[in-house]
């Protein structure tokens, strides 16, 4: 093993000094760790996952992918950067490997990012094939940016024996490295500016104010991936009562990732909901639509702060200290049936985000998630980030529940969502714990979230959130669950600003 690690770092110098690759010194290595900084120095995790069989080649793979990941990390494991390491994860349940294996890669990477606590995950995946041999994948995914950095195929002959050679495990790995650097790079390039970054048409229709685009133009020229003052107001059209306006702007990502960036903007800057209604290279196009919230409310959906949601911003921070900061956990359930009005609900105790503060409280755009638990899951990390970017304290409540489910009782219980929050805030060690039921018909999934003081055990505020049920289990329920995490935010906190504005001075 020693040798082989040697061998990779040699092959990946080489690789650096080869006549007509544009290398900085000290080569590949070098080029990523300087990116690897100018992103935030996020957690990283390197996985590799072998499908296979049960035969002796099968054994082969598995045992050549291993050492594919092993050597991979290691050769990303250098002085500056923050390696999770993928054999100190909790092993993945036959539910999760079977998840991971048949899902997007992408859903993948964020699932694995979600158990190890990493920000960025580089999850390769190898195949076999119906040809004696092996065929890899590989997503790198920025989990704060809900984006997929890049992707790439490789292929992995075995010799007579059917085992993997060295030489062949050496040239994939120095390929995966030089390639991920590369992509970090390009991602995170000198000075911010987008490497490779093409103009883009983004166009809006709906009711909106002059200060509502002035702030959607602030709010891209500041998102990451685009060039900083490039967002430009090319032409605006108000004489009907839907208005039009035209924006260039410079990116550096593709079609898919700058409509997700331009969703999630209009959402934090205008406080207003957008649905896709032109997919063409180089153009996106969003009907825009009201999001069930007040004007105040508007200002505390999270995001990134402007000049004009600064003022109720800075009051909530001032009411928020005044309560002594406290701990807040998120929790999102299932409803086993229709709450009560104002009562306690029956709920479905699912999977927990795993979501830690160093994950959030960026201006990231959140990618699609699988359907079913993962939802909860989804609708948990994005009220957790909102929350987050308006500087409250949010802990997970992953690491409790994992606890407190090694009892029986725990497992037998027939909970109900307060007592849920209220366990598992005293187990997790938080102040509050805001808490939603998700129940779902006639076309409509509704929220009924309270946020719960664990100490007293008594709901402290309530909020109730309606939306359109999505129709497919991809990008529209990634926008809908955005949306009501929005909405849900902007509501609830609003209530706890007041609440603790009004409290005696700790």
């Amino acid at each position: 093993m020693l040798r082989l690690l040697a061998a990779v770092l040699a092959a990946v110098l080489l690789a650096a000094a080869a006549p007509g690759q544009e290398r900085r010194a000290g080569g590949p290595i070098a080029e990523f760790v300087a990116a690897y900084q100018r992103a935030g120095s996020p957690r990283l995790l390197v996985y590799a996952d072998f499908a296979g069989g049960t035969s002796a080649r099968s054994a082969a793979g598995a045992q050549a992918v291993r050492a594919l990941g092993a050597e991979v990390e290691r050769a990303l494991s250098v002085p500056g950067v923050s390696v999770v390491r993928a054999s100190t994860m909790k092993p993945l349940t036959p539910d999760q490997l079977q998840a991971l294996r048949s899902g997007e890669s992408f859903a993948g990477a964020r699932m694995l990012g979600n158990a190890a606590d990493a920000d960025m995950v580089l999850y390769l995946r190898v195949v076999e094939t119906a040809q004696a041999g092996y065929t890899g994948t590989y997503v790198l995914a920025d989990l704060r940016r809900g984006a997929a950095l890049g992707r790439y195929a490789w292929d992995m002959v075995p010799g007579e024996d059917g085992a993997v050679e060295d030489a062949t495990i050496r040239a994939r790995v120095t390929a995966i490295v030089a390639k991920v650097s590369e992509q970090v790079a390009r991602a995170y390039p000198p000075g911010g500016s987008p490497a490779n970054a093409r103009r883009a048409v983004v166009r809006i229709a709906g009711s909106y104010t002059p200060a509502d685009l002035t702030a959607l133009r602030a709010g891209l020229n500041a998102a990451p991936g685009v060039k900083e003052g490039s967002a430009l107001l090319r032409a605006e059209d108000r004489t009907g009562p839907v208005h039009v306006a035209t924006l260039d702007v410079v990116f550096g990502g593709d079609i898919d990732e700058l409509r997700r960036l331009v969703h999630r903007t209009i959402i934090d800057q205008m406080g207003m909901a957008s649905d896709p209604i032109d997919a063409r290279e180089g153009a996106v196009a969003m009907r825009l639509s009201p999001l069930p919230l007040s004007s105040r409310e508007k200002m505390l959906v999270g995001g990134v702060a402007s000049n004009r949601s600064r003022a109720e911003r800075d009051r909530l921070t001032l009411a928020y200290a005044n309560a002594g900061s406290p701990k807040v956990g998120v929790l999102f359930c299932r409803a086993q049936a229709e709450p009560p009005a104002g009562g306690a609900a029956r709920v479905e105790v699912g999977q927990r985000s795993r979501a830690t503060p160093s994950g959030l409280g960026r201006d990231t755009v959140v990618g699609a998630v699988q359907a079913g638990a993962d939802a909860m899951v989804m609708l948990e990390t994005a009220v957790a980030e909102r929350m987050t970017q308006l500087g409250v304290q949010v802990s997970p409540l992953a690491p409790a529940q994992e606890r407190l489910a090694a009892s029986p009782e725990f497992k037998e219980k027939a909970w109900e969502d307060r007592d849920l929050a209220v366990a598992l805030g005293r187990e997790g060690g938080v102040d509050v714990v805001v808490c939603g039921v998700v129940t779902t018909g006639g076309g409509k999934v509704r929220l009924t979230v309270r946020a719960f003081d664990v100490k007293a055990g008594e709901a402290l505020e309530r909020v109730e959130v309606e939306g359109d049920l999505p129709v497919d289990e991809g990008a529209s329920l990634n926008r809908r669950a955005e949306e009501l995490a929005a909405v849900t935010t902007g509501r609830l906190m609003t209530l706890l600003s007041d609440r603790w504005e009004a409290m005696p001075r700790k």
